[in-house]
């Protein structure tokens, strides 16, 4: 995607493509995640690259703002096979 960012995030692959879905997640923010194929919900977000997938997410709004002020979207986008560890908002504040 260019400057514009349209949501983490590649994880375990219990679906045999390298794809994280809802059975990879666990931990307590997880149920804060949005779900079915709502903008930001894992079903959404796989097929998008990775800045782009991010930038969908509600959770992940001070690490997108972050990838943009350092013009890393092309970056994250361009690539193939990446594992990006995404904090949340909450770890920022923290």
């Amino acid at each position: 995607m260019s400057s514009s960012m349209s949501a983490p995030m590649s994880s375990s692959a219990s679906s045999g493509d390298g794809m994280t879905t809802n059975a990879d997640v666990f931990g307590p923010a997880c149920s804060k995640l949005p779900q079915g194929s709502a903008p930001g919900s894992l079903d959404s977000m796989g097929p998008q690259p990775v800045a782009s997938a991010a930038s969908t997410n509600p959770l992940l709004t001070k690490l997108v703002a972050a990838v943009k002020a350092t013009n890393l979207v092309d970056t994250l986008n361009s690539q193939q096979a990446i594992t990006v560890f995404a904090p949340a908002d909450s770890a920022f504040a923290a």
